[in-house]
């Protein structure tokens, strides 16, 4: 690691209003010479568990430091600046619920099955990646633990700082974590600040209903309807004296198991903390044409997320923190006759 750093070329992203000190960081720049980059913060937490707790399919603390995304690095082109460019097609995008009860539809067209040998993790908006970094390593802690966050390398060519080690049982559920960045081996490395009471996590989160016979996926007709419950493990995080209360939002997620046809998505704010009942006209264009559960997935997600943007860096840059807590399960949803099908015995 000691190699590497002594290959970059520092620049300055601003002043830390502290003792007088310069924040320095280094970046990677092709070609040379050093750019001044205002540099952002981002920190994501996130711990996602299935199968009513049974598994684990995510578990993060990430942090990296990022050129700001409006900046524009004007030796970084030499096109025409009076040429337009030919507008691009705009990815798809999920739909979200703009106010509580309300449910959103929303339909991604197919991308296919993932290429054999890709990363299936390629293109993961979690998984953070900067090339503007500071120390070896930095910490975050509460009053009786802490957690150590080690720089990496990223797939993409850049780095992001990382707890290694997430585990559930080491998590910082209802937590408000403060952040240590230590002084750099490098002497034009990050100066060392800290952050207090900077990042708020949410209670765990257990998924009480549907749930299926003898530990099975539960089977709901979506002629019936669909009642989902669950509820919370643990107190609100407190940031400056105040509870930090988490947005909810169910997500249900359909699509056949060879990826070749859309996915269907359906996003609910629910109105009341724990419990969201789902109509059969709900359900339906999550089915419709799709009532074989045979052929076709649901996924089903409670998903709490906190957002911290009214704080900036200690140089005065933008700051997002974002942690998430959620539960899901898979389901069989079908109609009746579907359903009777799919466990009558050969």
């Amino acid at each position: 690691m000691q190699a590497r750093l002594q290959c970059w070329i520092p620049f300055f992203v601003g002043t830390l209003g502290c003792g007088g000190q310069d924040h320095t960081f280094q970046k990677i720049v092709d070609p040379i010479p050093p750019l001044d980059v205002p540099a952002s913060l981002r920190i994501d937490l996130a711990i996602q568990e299935n199968e009513w707790g049974a598994k684990v399919s995510r578990c993060q603390m990430q942090v990296a430091f990022e050129p700001l995304p409006e900046f524009v690095d004007p030796d970084s082109s030499g096109e025409d600046a009076s040429e337009t460019p030919e507008p691009s097609d705009p990815m798809p995008q999920i739909d979200y619920p703009k106010e509580a009860g309300e449910c959103v539809f929303s339909e991604i067209p197919a991308q296919g099955p993932p290429p054999d040998g890709s990363d299936p993790m390629a293109g993961d908006n979690w998984q953070l990646s900067g090339d503007v970094v500071g120390p070896t390593y930095l910490e975050m802690w509460k009053l009786s633990d802490s957690w150590t966050l080690d720089v990496v390398d990223t797939e993409h060519g850049g780095l992001r700082y990382e707890w290694l080690d997430c585990a559930r049982e080491d998590y910082p559920f209802s937590a408000t974590l403060t952040m240590d960045v230590p002084r750099s081996e490098d002497p034009d490395g990050v100066h060392p600040f800290t952050m207090e009471d900077l990042v708020p996590v949410g209670p765990r989160l257990l998924l009480d209903a549907p749930i299926g016979e003898h530990g099975g996926q539960p089977k709901v007709d979506i002629e019936e309807g669909l009642e989902i419950v669950w509820h919370t493990d643990g107190d609100l995080p407190v940031v400056e004296g105040e509870e930090r209360k988490p947005e909810t939002l169910v997500k249900i997620q359909t699509q056949d198991h060879a990826r070749e046809e859309a996915t269907r998505w359906l996003l609910c704010w629910p109105e009341e903390d724990g419990w969201l009942v789902l109509s059969p006209e709900d359900l339906a264009p999550l089915y419709e044409d799709r009532e074989d559960p045979e052929r076709y997935t649901t996924n089903l997600d409670v998903h709490m997320e906190l957002l911290v943007s009214d704080r900036p860096t200690p140089w005065g840059e933008a700051l997002t923190v974002r942690t998430n807590v959620s539960s899901g399960a898979g389901i069989e949803a079908g109609t009746e006759d579907t359903l009777r099908r799919d466990s009558s015995p050969p």
